[in-house]
């Protein structure tokens, strides 16, 4: 397991971790954080508030199968984005107790997740046939899952989310700006709109 603050309950610590890994992929994805929190009284269990962003499709479908082809690339893209941050916190809880993703109480984010994808074969059923736009499989959760995991394994992707998740169990509740202070902290430039996580490989 990787180090905790003296003293903090363990199940306050790992939603630290939890809520860390949801808050900075939502700066990955270029969504900016509201707040975030773990409750002491109830070990375990957090919130990450963020703005969905950019997220408006501006394309209509109906205008043409063309349109409808960048239409369907936006909603698929917005798509992914929301299912990287839902994942990242139990992953992120994972990585730090070294334990399968399977073994822990993450069915809201996962149940999230197929929601997303739900929404996204509404979309695509939608679209008119003659956009030619093939459903891509129902592996996407998995797809997405196994892409988290590779952000998560760059060093200094994780070394952000391990010390905001020590950081937010000690505070409590952080917001989006404490947050993106911290991070900027271990070199990086000041303030959320700025701020570089990298990619994954």
């Amino acid at each position: 397991m990787q180090p905790r603050g003296p003293g903090l309950p363990a199940l306050v610590q790992i939603a630290g971790y939890h809520e860390a890994g949801h808050a900075l992929a939502c700066l990955w994805q270029g969504f900016w954080v509201e707040t975030i929190a773990v409750y002491r009284h109830t070990p375990g269990a957090g919130t990450t508030h963020f703005r969905l962003t950019d997220l408006e499709n501006p394309h209509d479908p109906a205008s043409g199968p063309g349109i409808a082809k960048v239409a369907w690339q936006v909603e698929y893209h917005n798509a992914r984005r929301l299912m990287r941050v839902m994942l990242a916190g139990p992953l992120a809880e994972a990585k730090a107790v070294g334990r399968p993703l399977r073994s822990l109480g993450s069915e809201p984010d996962l149940v999230a997740c197929k929601e997303i994808v739900r929404h996204l074969y509404r979309y695509w059923q939608s679209l008119p046939q003659e956009a030619g736009v093939e459903w891509p499989g129902g592996r996407m959760i998995n797809t997405t899952r196994d892409e988290v995991r590779r952000w998560l394994r760059q060093h200094q992707n994780w070394e952000r989310v391990r010390w905001a998740g020590i950081l937010l169990a000690r505070l409590r509740k952080m917001s989006g700006d404490q947050l993106a202070e911290m991070v900027s902290d271990r070199g990086l430039p000041r303030g959320q709109r700025r701020l570089g996580l990298a990619r994954h490989r």
